[in-house]
């Protein structure tokens, strides 16, 4: 099948009914080198470290890059005290045993080993990120087996030990699998038609032959199959957008993060470098016009989808401001690969902002579009909060928010351009709906549920030196506080503003307009927003009640929501 010819929706996807084939056999030899190709020579380790150390040498900013990626975002805010009596991973045995049976059948993440060696790593400590299988292919299938014969009878101690602990991995219900085999499909250990046609082969053993109507037999199965089918459906997502893109003269690109499928764009080969970052429900695209036009004007510019959104991939892991930042940040340091001009839409621009005061060093100014996020004048006291784990309301409210997006989005959509509604075009429209069909979008919205009242703007502004330019649209629906922007101004020294006759997405509905902001601030420099701290006694009493958190900005979409289907 032609790539043209797949649709953009993974609910039509589906129907096509198409095949998983069976994986090939292993070969029986390799083939010959063409006469043509030089084999060349095998380069000694010193060599090879000679080489990768000149390459590094030739960007100035390698070693501030690095030296901002290590640095993770909560070890960098004001935590929260935790409870004298409250147990340590260490004193938890249950956890204990995992560790045990990582370090029997599993090999610890490349980043962990290297901070155990450095000694800034405790063994006994809570393990993060994904296990990497020991064994090579033949591990990686053995602990396949084990991992869909869950809680099957059996006398191996390997199959044990996956049942044993396979709940530790289940604190999010159905993410064992990503974090188990998410670095072995990564690496090719395994691929994924081995891993799908396994699932299907253990499945149909299991029921004469054939696959049940009612399900799979155990969650591991289900959770294995959903997460293949869907790593497949954004990969050849990605295919099929950097043909769309290349058509309208955009590069579409794929960046794996974390193990994950990320699709950024970008225009320009020279100039500074810009990288743009969406709100809520959206996705690179929504600068479609900021792309071009920011590169006209002589900029490198880069539009990033975030994880979980648009044509990104949307795992089953906890959402996060501090994610969503630390993915801001990496991207900067491994794919820009210098310092950037940051700007960002709703809770986008609350992203770039936080990115901005906990590595200033990656941001060479800031420009803030409708912002999300509160200004609290006398922040002392305020620490970082971790997300909640569960919230009765995630499920439901988020199951009726993606119903609407798929059904009378539009409607919304429009209130958020009340000036230019023509800018809310049929693309538009049907990019937004189709991102709510793809696998894995419901956890996303569950997650935003679970976040805390995060620190406040003025939190990260007052820790970065840079220029910060806020462009606020004055009729913005999502945001009642049209003082947000004077707030920020008295009270960081670094802040100016300029207003615009637009909604919530005013880069969108005036991106010409902008376009020319964002080029004059860059230029003037240094001396564009600097100015001394003057408060005047209404703005030092001032309070900021629009929504802070990602669920408070889902909170007021819904009450538009119900307006919207009331009339």
């Amino acid at each position: 099948m032609d790539m043209e010819s797949i649709p953009d929706s993974y609910k039509d996807y589906l129907r096509l009914g198409l095949r998983t084939l069976a994986p090939l056999p292993p070969a029986t030899s390799l083939p010959q080198m063409p006469k043509d190709v030089d084999a060349g020579a095998l380069p000694e380790y010193g060599d090879f470290v000679a080489s990768v150390d000149a390459i590094r040498g030739e960007n100035q900013w390698w070693e501030t890059l690095r030296a901002a990626q290590e640095q993770p975002g909560e070890s960098l805010l004001p935590q929260a005290a935790s409870p004298a009596s409250a147990p340590s991973s260490a004193q938890y045995s249950p956890f204990k045993g995992v560790l045990k049976w990582r370090d029997e059948y599993i090999l610890e993440s490349p980043d962990a080993s290297l901070l155990k060696k450095q000694g800034y790593y405790d063994a006994e400590e809570e393990v993060v990120g994904e296990y990497f299988i020991k064994g090579g292919a033949t591990g990686a299938s053995n602990v396949l087996d084990g991992y869909l014969r869950f809680l099957e009878p059996t006398n191996r101690d390997d199959y044990k030990a996956v049942y044993e602990h396979i709940w530790e991995m289940e604190k999010k219900p159905g993410a064992s699998f990503r974090k188990l085999f998410g670095s072995a499909l990564a690496l090719g250990t395994i691929s994924r038609r081995r891993v799908m046609f396994e699932a299907l082969q253990y499945e149909k053993d299991r029921n004469g032959g054939r696959l049940s109507p009612f399900g799979y037999s155990t969650f591991t199965v289900g959770a294995a199959v959903g997460d293949v089918k869907a790593m497949e459906w954004f990969d050849i997502l990605q295919k099929k957008s950097e043909m769309q893109a290349s058509q309208k003269g955009f590069n579409v690109g794929a960046w794996r993060w974390r193990g994950y499928h990320i699709q950024y764009a970008s225009m320009g080969n020279e100039g500074p470098a810009v990288l743009l970052v969406h709100g809520f429900g959206a996705f690179w695209d929504h600068f479609r016009d900021n792309l071009r036009g920011l590169a006209e004007k002589g900029y490198r510019v880069f539009a990033l989808t975030l994880i979980g959104f648009g044509r990104s991939e949307k795992p089953n892991v906890t959402y996060t401001e501090l994610l969503w930042a630390e993915l801001v940040r990496d991207f900067i340091v491994e794919v820009v690969q210098e310092p950037v001009v940051l700007a960002g839409n709703s809770i986008g621009g609350f992203t770039t902002t936080i990115v901005s005061g906990l590595w200033p060093s990656l941001v060479s100014s800031l420009v803030l579009l409708n912002t999300a996020g509160k200004v609290i004048p006398d922040y002392k006291g305020l620490t970082y909060k971790k997300p909640r784990e569960s919230s009765p309301i995630a499920n439901p409210v988020s199951k009726l928010l993606l119903f609407y997006l798929q059904t009378s989005s539009d409607k919304l959509l429009t209130r958020c351009y009340p000036k230019q509604p023509s800018r809310v075009d049929k693309w538009l429209l049907n990019e937004v709906k189709r991102g709510s069909f793809d696998p894995g979008n419901t956890k996303v919205l569950e997650s935003i549920f679970l976040l805390r009242a995060p620190l406040p703007l003025n939190f990260f502004l007052d820790r970065y030196d840079g220029n910060v330019l806020a462009i606020q649209g004055k009729h913005d629906p999502l945001q009642k506080n049209a003082r947000r922007p004077e707030m920020l101004q008295a009270l960081c020294t670094n802040v100016s503003v300029k207003y615009l006759d637009a909604g919530h997405c005013p880069h969108d509905e005036f991106p010409d307009e902008v376009n020319t902001f964002i080029d004059e601030f860059v230029k003037r420099g240094p001396e564009s927003s600097k100015r001394d701290r003057s408060i005047s006694p209404d703005m030092a009493n001032a309070t900021d009640d629009d929504p802070a958190t990602a669920a408070e900005i889902v909170e007021e979409e819904i009450k538009l929501i119900t307006e919207d289907l009331k009339s």
